[in-house]
């Protein structure tokens, strides 16, 4: 696994809205992804607690995202929660953490400041 980044399709483009803090025009936020039923998540055994409990137990989400959810997905799932940080929470989006989505937006933030 590669260290994580943004997707292609969510990094900063002008005018698109900097969710960083910073100022900037409004444009589209990305949409709800688009799902097949097959991801892990979504799977009928997946326990919502993997995704949403307890730090420790969601490390089983971020694996089984990481490990069985097609790449297509997981960027469409990583730009919705990277655009919308209050309805994403603190579970776990695209294999990603609150912590590691909070390390995306400072460093698209960064990225654009320089």
């Amino acid at each position: 696994m590669g260290p994580l980044r943004a997707p292609a399709a969510h990094r900063r483009r002008p005018g698109r809205r900097d969710h960083g803090g910073g100022g900037g025009s409004t444009t589209e936020l990305a949409p709800w992804p688009r799902l097949t039923g097959d991801e892990p998540c979504r799977a009928p055994e997946a326990d919502p607690e993997d995704w949403t409990g307890p730090p420790k137990q969601r490390v089983n989400g971020q694996l089984a995202c990481l490990s069985k959810c097609p790449e297509a997905v997981r960027e469409q799932c990583l730009a919705w929660a990277l655009d919308h940080p209050s309805r994403a929470g603190s579970a776990i989006w695209a294999g990603t953490t609150l912590s590691d989505r909070r390390r995306l937006r400072r460093e698209r933030r960064d990225a654009t400041a320089a």
